[in-house]
């Protein structure tokens, strides 16, 4: 077992940039790993992090604890932020948990998904035409403004009104992948909640211009969801539809375009290109971890996590475990197992309720990029951001 001197600082700017050859250590040599920097255990190993995702003996991200012991000024920065964000679905336990997931439910469901299919196909189409020949940020000039458009028309919000609700979302998840507790990060999504409300209710819900939006106003006009858990389920299927698709885009465009042999293969149908984008998810994970709080002392690997211990479940970790994954390290849409094994959504409870509908997002990019008669090319790997918990990248260079 390596301690936590062994491993180094999981925090590390390069452990933060590319974190994968720390996973890899850990999984070889500490699969179960207290850090003493990042103050949690992490568990790295496929078999552990699936068993563990469905546990009753792990409740979702609570960090009421470490805020009540907090000096008074950040205590005062930080408690409201937790607060709220104990309201999202993805931080939060039945009863509050089904909740706030169950009415949406119909919005997100395969069918729905699909239904949005032709419009997807038409707006990748159209940003793809905006590329003319030379050098572009793939991320910048295509995936996020599609991944924006996106998410954006399906929670009912219009063009002109992006710029704002892309600030309030910005401040929200410069708080979620900081590594520790800022009273600024704090204090940035406070500024946001305030604004965030009064468009919701003044804006937003009232004009119902999507099926969620619609589904949103209802159960604030009639009480079931007070405006602040609204707040949070706008919030969450914001951050949790931009970053996600935009960065398995990128993350798609790199493997697939890096080799010519593979778009062939993809062109002529020999590999689908579902299979690419399921590659995708699993190779590089938006989201490495789900974070959790043991409800009790549990046993895992040997390893006694104590009640009330931080646990995050690496899942970008556990996606590319060689003993699931042979060669896991490797983008390959062509693996015979597939990445049917893939954690990248969650599982149980906690499974990422617009699962559907990103797959198909990113799909339609995937399409639209390969419809182009000459295939672009990456200008180099991607500069990737310090980023705790996360893919980010500052930009993505490709030639076309």
């Amino acid at each position: 077992m390596l301690l936590s001197s062994d491993i180094g600082n999981v925090t590390a700017p390069e452990n933060v940039t590319d974190p994968y050859p720390l996973y890899a250590r850990l999984r070889r040599h500490s699969p179960v790993h207290w850090s003493e920097d990042a103050h949690c255990w992490l568990v790295t190993r496929h078999e552990d992090v699936r068993r563990l995702l469905s546990d009753p003996g792990l409740r979702s991200r609570d960090k009421t604890a470490q805020v009540a012991a907090m000096e008074p000024v950040l205590r005062a920065a930080i408690e409201p932020v937790e607060s709220w964000l104990n309201l999202w679905m993805a931080f939060s336990d039945p009863p509050v948990h089904t909740l706030l997931k169950s009415p949406l439910k119909q919005a997100f469901t395969p069918a729905a998904a699909r239904a949005d299919s032709a419009g997807l196909d038409r707006l990748a189409r159209t940003l793809g035409a905006g590329l003319g020949p030379g050098r572009h940020d793939l991320l910048a000039d295509f995936a996020v403004p599609f991944a924006v458009r996106a998410t954006c028309s399906m929670l009912g919000v219009e063009s002109a009104e992006e710029p704002r609700v892309l600030e309030w979302s910005a401040a929200v998840m410069g708080y979620l992948t900081s590594p520790g507790f800022r009273v600024a990060a704090g204090e940035g999504v406070t500024a946001a909640l305030r604004p965030l409300r009064a468009y919701l209710t003044d804006e937003l819900m009232p004009r119902r211009g999507s099926q969620v939006a619609g589904i949103m106003h209802d159960l604030w006009r009639t009480g079931e969801l007070t405006l602040d858990q609204v707040t949070a389920l706008f919030a969450q299927l914001l951050t949790g539809g931009i970053e996600p698709v935009s960065t398995a885009i990128a993350v798609a465009a790199l493997g697939l375009f890096a080799d010519p042999a593979l778009v062939e293969a993809v062109r002529s149908g020999e590999v689908r290109p579902d299979a690419v984008v399921a590659e995708a998810l699993r190779h590089d994970a938006s989201f490495h971890f789900a974070s959790r709080i043991a409800v009790h002392e549990l046993e895992v690997d040997g390893h006694r996590i104590a009640a009330g211990a931080p646990v995050k479940l690496v899942i970008a970790s556990a996606n590319r475990d060689e003993a699931v994954f042979p060669d896991g390290e490797r983008f390959d849409p062509r693996r015979p197992e597939g990445a049917g094994a893939a954690l990248t959504f969650g599982r149980g409870i906690h499974h990422c309720l617009g699962r559907a509908s990103a797959v198909v997002q990113i799909e339609a990019a995937v399409r639209a990029l390969l419809e182009r008669p000459v295939p672009p090319r990456p200008a180099g790997p991607g500069e990737r951001l310090p980023s705790f918990g996360s893919t980010a990248f500052a930009a993505v260079p490709f030639l076309f």
